[in-house]
C-alpha cells in the first residue's frame, strides 16, 4: 500500500504494473537511458540530422492550428550566439510551459538552410553539457517524466520511514568502494552524469548477488 497521494490515473497504471508499495516502484528501474551531449556547432555538414542544442528562449509564437488539425507552435533559441527557430507539431502543452527568458535543451532534426530545428524531444529545463533520460517498461500512455514523478514520491516517502537502511556490510562497501543504499538508487533513477549512474548500478548489482547468495545458503541450511 502507498502511504502517499495517488491520482485515479497513477492508482491504475501502478496496478497494471504490478508495483504496489513504495519499494516496488524504487526496484522497477529504467530498462535503459539515452544519453544527449551538445552538438558543438551546428553547419552544413549537419544538415537534416540529429542535434542537441541548449540556450535561452528569445521569443515564441501562438499555438495555431492547420486546417488539417494539425497543432503547430514555434519558438526561437539562442546556441553559440546565432538564433534558431524550433518547431514543434501537436505539443500544445509547450506553448505554456516554454517562456521566452528560460533556459532549455532540446534535440531534434536540423535543417542548415532555414535555420529551423523540427522538435524530438525537450530534455529538461536544467542546463547541462549532458543530460541523461531515463527509459522505463511503462503501459501504453503512461509518460516516462510522469512514472518518475511517482518515483521520486515513492523515494522521498521511503527516506522519510527510514526504508532505505544499508543491508551491505560497511566493510565491504569500503572494500570495493560502493556508494551508498540511498545514492544507488536516486541516481539510478534520475541520473545527472555517467559516472554516477556508473557507481549506482556498481552497488545495485552488488546488492542483488549479495541477496542472492544469502539465500541460497539459508535454503542449503
Amino acid at each position: 500500500m502507498f502511504r502517499f497521494k495517488l491520482t485515479e490515473k497513477r492508482k491504475e497504471y501502478l496496478a497494471r504494473l504490478e508495483l504496489d508499495d513504495s519499494f516496488a516502484v524504487l526496484k522497477h528501474l529504467p530498462r535503459t537511458y539515452t544519453f544527449y551531449d551538445l552538438t558543438p556547432e551546428l553547419n552544413r555538414y549537419l544538415d537534416q540530422q540529429k542535434v542537441v542544442i541548449r540556450g535561452e528562449v528569445t521569443r515564441k509564437t501562438r499555438l495555431v492550428t492547420t486546417p488539417k488539425r494539425v497543432q503547430v507552435f514555434n519558438f526561437y533559441i539562442i546556441y553559440n550566439e546565432e538564433e534558431y527557430k524550433v518547431v514543434t507539431y501537436n505539443r500544445p502543452y509547450l506553448a505554456k510551459s516554454i517562456g521566452v527568458g528560460s533556459e532549455v535543451m532540446i534535440s531534434g532534426k536540423y535543417n542548415h538552410y532555414k535555420k529551423e530545428i523540427i522538435l524530438i524531444d525537450v530534455v529538461n529545463k536544467e542546463v547541462r553539457n549532458t543530460s541523461i533520460k531515463p527509459i522505463y517498461h511503462l503501459c501504453e500512455g503512461v509518460k516516462g517524466h510522469d512514472f518518475q514523478k511517482v518515483v521520486s514520491l515513492a523515494y522521498n516517502d521511503l527516506l522519510e520511514h527510514d526504508e532505505l537502511k544499508e543491508i551491505i556490510p560497511s566493510y565491504l562497501k569500503e572494500k570495493y568502494q560502493l556508494v551508498s543504499r540511498k545514492e544507488a538508487y536516486y541516481d539510478a533513477h534520475f541520473p545527472t552524469i555517467k559516472e554516477k549512474l556508473h557507481q549506482a548500478f556498481r552497488y545495485l548489482k552488488y546488492e542483488e548477488l549479495l541477496v542472492y547468495s544469502l539465500k541460497l545458503q539459508m535454503l542449503k541450511n
